[in-house]
């Protein structure tokens, strides 16, 4: 009799051990598989940003002068949009600085290069 009580708390004991590891298990995949998707969009929002970098240089080359916003004010900016999310494209009149902000999802990321006028040059390039 008393062999079939212990084996059952042995039982209990070792079920509530493999419960515990299945708990732990299930947060690291789930933590894992939203590290990835939010890695994926910051992917996304960073060549999203890149792309409204290369939209501004184009408009840059047909026209020099060209720009979004003045100096004084908030940025407005000129927006542009892909299948992957958007993008926020601001150059403030008379300087030589063109931003962007790439958005996918919940993410947002923000490039800036300066450059030199006449003949178009990108002179730097950072992340923000």
């Amino acid at each position: 009799m008393r062999k079939s009580g212990s084996a059952l708390l042995i039982v209990i004991m070792v079920a509530s051990v493999l419960m515990t590891l299945a708990v732990i298990l299930t947060r690291i995949v789930y933590n894992y598989s939203v590290s990835e998707a939010l890695a994926a969009e910051r992917e996304k929002a960073f060549w999203l940003a890149e792309a409204g970098l290369e939209a501004g240089k184009v408009e840059l080359a047909r026209d020099p002068g060209w720009y979004t916003d003045l100096p004084s004010g908030p940025p407005v900016g000129h927006a542009g949009s892909l299948p992957s999310g958007s993008y926020q494209l601001v150059r403030v009149k008379d300087q030589n600085a063109l931003s962007a902000v790439g958005r996918s999802g919940r993410t947002k990321v923000a490039l800036e290069i300066t450059f030199s006028t006449g003949p178009f040059k990108t002179l730097s390039w950072s992340q923000i």
